[in-house]
């Protein structure tokens, strides 16, 4: 199962499934009670299939399989990939049954991973839950359980963690980074600063061996204009549309129209959506 979720991470998908169904072959035969290596198969093969998007394979798992008890090992597996489910269902769908049920089950399982202390499971939990108040539109509630997390992990250093929830977790950090980048100070807590810098890192792990390249602004199909980027540049700084206008004295209302300018030909509607493109583009220096 581990091998086949490193294979996943090196993008070889073939490779990853080949060894989940080497583990099946292996066990299938063996005609023995099922002390939990046929569940952890499963709920491996279901999590790929979450990640890659084969939904339809991930509903009719859920459709089908035998629940074990909550307050399991294998009963939690189960239940995160219940959630990872429903949170990728409502990205497409977007029904709110999907991100209730995300919730009950969180509920659920914190409770229980709180008596037993189990923090790798917290960690988890509350990334799941930012992930949920994400789908919610409660930055509140994104930014407090994805700093719960954050003060989890830190110390002990975990990455793939994050990684592994793809996409909608880098643009997570994204958000925490620029909202606290425009909270610390000169007098800011050395907890603020870890945290931080933990950010940097998690963000740069996502696109490890990315290179360094001049700025290519010419490869989208409409360049941004000089002010355009100057915008930009303080878009990425945490400066807000009122700064802005005071920083290039024009008023707000021509600020938003650059933004939704360049908006368009970054091709999003979310700041640190923006951001990340601009960056990838080299658009961005720092």
């Amino acid at each position: 199962m581990i091998l086949a979720q490193v294979q996943l991470a090196q993008g070889d998908t073939n490779g990853a499934f080949r060894t989940i169904q080497q583990g099946e072959d292996w066990f299938t035969p063996m005609q023995v009670a099922d002390t939990g290596a046929g569940t952890l198969l499963e709920i491996a093969k279901v999590r790929f299939w979450i990640e890659l998007g084969d939904l339809s394979a991930a509903s009719r798992w859920m459709q089908d399989c035998q629940c074990l008890p909550a307050d399991t090992h294998l009963g939690y597996l189960q239940e995160t990939t219940r959630v990872r489910l429903r949170l990728a269902q409502n990205r497409i769908q977007r029904q709110e049954q999907f991100l209730q049920e995300a919730a009950e089950i969180l509920d659920r399982q914190a409770a229980s991973v709180q008596a037993s202390q189990g923090w790798g499971q917290l960690i988890e939990l509350s990334l799941l839950r930012a992930l949920l108040c994400q789908e919610q539109h409660d930055t509140t509630g994104m930014l407090a359980n994805l700093e719960q997390a954050l003060t989890l992990a830190e110390p002990e250093g975990y990455i793939r963690i994050f990684i592994d929830e793809g996409q909608p977790m880098r643009l997570l950090l994204l958000d925490y980074q620029l909202n606290i980048k425009q909270h610390v100070g000169d007098n800011a807590e050395v907890s603020s600063l870890r945290r931080l810098a933990y950010t940097d890192k998690l963000l740069t792990a996502f696109f490890p061996s990315a290179p360094v390249e001049e700025p290519k602004n010419e490869t989208l199909p409409e360049p941004l204009s000089k002010r355009e980027l100057d915008i930009l540049r303080l878009i990425a700084a945490g400066r807000s549309n009122q700064e802005i206008a005071e920083l290039l004295v024009i008023a707000v209302s021509t600020v938003k129209t650059h933004i939704n300018n360049l908006y368009g030909k970054l091709g999003t509607n979310r700041r640190t959506e923006a951001i990340a493109i601009a960056r990838e583009q080299g658009l961005l220096t720092d």
